[in-house]
């Protein structure tokens, strides 16, 4: 009985010390584990210039060189710069919140499977500058707060990270491709052909100035500028089919006789791309040389080049140009009328030898100079009409000291039917050229000249002693 009651205390004694070394011991190296914020990739993230992203079977590789990073599997490809470098700075950046087990030997497929590692999401594979090597997977499975169960490099512990390395592990191989229609500088284009549902059309680069091929016209810079960004800009939204496509799948995606296509040129290279509108699914569908290419791709590129024609892209507004704030001076004849508007001492007056000089509101007057800065040719006329132009109104604007800013002429006036409907114009030119054009009569109305629209409501004191009106031009 004695012998029972030494071997009850030695057993007790022996559970105590197990019980003290787990808590005090075993225990308190986990609680070191849970607590520290340890980064989970070991080395800097401008660092790595390898990244392999193992999803079952498929694998995804990414290789960086002098020029930025490339995809090396599954296809040869340049990868989305700005993608694989938020993607590794912002894993490079993640601490571990917790360690939820550990183990002094290798965990069993079951512990795994618990925490959806016995078969990952995803496994990534980090590799720096100087060789060393890290793996991280993450688990298919996440905990109640959402956060991502992960292994590093198949070691003791299963720990827990943000959420972002599941949604880092989502992503799929059209995420890291480079989603640019146009891989080249946009700058080094000298010529372009287009083919639109309107018209056929070339324009190049002379004494860099965008020109048409066929016709001296003088070309909108910025719009067409803005044209090639947006080809640039386009992004793909995914890839159909790598390499030459079959007739079949051409036939299907309504490419065989595409509607619309853009060609632009470089010193050295081409890059012709043609598209259409599926009617089957009302997606725009491309098909792309250099590197060949089936893909669908944003509507917004065919909603800029499908409506294009050279008369869009002609300059309207050169004609109208001059510096707002150097007016100072405006002469006003339409119809035997004429009109002085000079700014004196701070405040616009109008008025004429037969009417006395009435301060004009500010705000209005602010308003008719952006108008008259913002007029556009309505409609060219490219047929010799000097015999019909007469040009008696007129519009004269100058600066201070007497420099000629704007000189606008116009008249008479005729009809002209476009898209069915029927309007009036003048014919008019300014300074800056003897090419006769349209200009729509409610343009020439809008401009507010009128007295009863621009003098203020509340003056109806006549000026004693009205400065020089602006000298007319002949």
């Amino acid at each position: 009985m004695k012998s029972f009651h030494k071997t009850l205390i030695f057993a007790f004694i022996t559970l105590s010390l197990t019980a003290y070394v787990y808590l005090f011991e075993y225990k308190s190296a986990y609680d070191n584990e849970v607590s520290s914020q340890k980064q989970i990739v070991k080395f800097s993230s401008d660092q790595v210039n390898f990244l392999q992203i193992v999803k079952g079977e498929s694998k995804i590789s990414l290789q960086k060189d002098q020029t930025g990073w490339k995809l090396n599997e599954p296809i040869l490809e340049d990868a989305d710069n700005e993608v694989v470098n938020d993607l590794i700075a912002t894993l490079g950046a993640e601490k571990q919140v917790a360690v939820v087990k550990l183990t002094d030997s290798k965990f069993s497929e079951n512990d795994l499977a618990e925490f959806g590692l016995d078969k990952p999401l995803a496994i990534f594979n980090f590799r720096n500058n100087g060789g060393i090597t890290e793996q991280v997977a993450v688990g298919a499975i996440k905990n109640f707060e959402g956060q991502s169960y992960l292994q590093v490099d198949n070691g003791s512990k299963i720990i827990i990270g943000n959420s972002v390395w599941y949604t880092k592990a989502e992503a799929q191989l059209i995420d890291y491709r480079d989603k640019r229609l146009f891989r080249e500088n946009m700058a080094a284009i000298e010529r372009m052909k287009l083919s639109t549902l309107q018209e056929s059309f070339e324009l190049k680069k002379s004494d860099n100035k965008w020109v048409s091929s066929q016709h001296n016209y003088m070309l909108d810079q910025n719009q067409i500028r803005d044209i090639i960004r947006k080809i640039a800009d386009s992004k793909i939204e995914s890839y159909v089919f790598e390499g030459e496509p079959s007739q079949s799948l051409l036939k299907d995606k309504e490419l065989d006789k595409a509607a619309v296509s853009v060609e632009l040129f470089t010193e050295s290279s081409s890059w012709l791309a043609k598209m259409n509108v599926s009617k089957k699914d009302n997606s725009l569908y491309l098909l792309s040389d250099r590197p060949t290419y089936l893909a669908k791709v944003s509507p917004l590129l065919w909603e800029t080049v499908s409506v294009l024609n050279l008369d869009r892209l002609r300059d309207r507004s050169s004609a109208f140009q001059f510096n707002a704030e150097e007016v100072k001076k405006i002469y006003y004849k339409s119809n035997d009328r004429e009109t002085n508007l000079i700014l004196n001492s701070g405040s616009w007056l109008m008025g004429s030898s037969n009417s006395p000089y009435l301060e004009v509101d500010k705000a209005e007057m602010a308003k008719t100079i952006k108008r008259i800065h913002d007029l556009r040719i309505s409609e060219f006329i490219d047929t010799d009409v000097k015999d019909k132009f007469v040009g008696q109104n007129m519009l004269i604007i100058k600066s201070e000291t007497e420099k000629l800013l704007l000189q606008l002429n116009w008249g008479p006036s005729f009809k002209l039917t476009k898209n069915g409907e029927e309007k009036e114009y003048f014919y008019a030119r300014t300074q800056l050229s003897d090419r006769i054009f349209a200009l729509e009569k409610s343009a020439i109305d809008n401009l507010n000249l009128q007295a009863e629209k621009i003098v203020k409501k509340t003056d109806k004191v006549e000026n004693a002693n009205p400065p020089e009106p602006a000298a007319t031009e002949k």
